[in-house]
């Protein structure tokens, strides 16, 4: 799971070289996370990325 400062800096790299493998190997991630946060920056309204963290709520 990536920390709200990487994945902030993982978009900025993103909007400065649109190249997904070359970011992946700068965050040791894989290239579909780098377009998942990118489509995820991209669907919301405010452009705030989610965070992987999930609310319990019980039934």
């Amino acid at each position: 799971m990536l920390h709200d400062e990487t994945r902030k800096l993982l978009i900025e790299a993103w909007n400065k070289t649109h190249n997904a493998k070359e970011i992946a190997e700068c965050f040791s991630v894989n290239t579909s996370t780098v377009y998942r946060l990118e489509k995820q920056m991209r669907e919301t309204a405010t452009g705030q990325l989610k965070s992987n963290l999930s609310v319990f709520t019980p039934i």
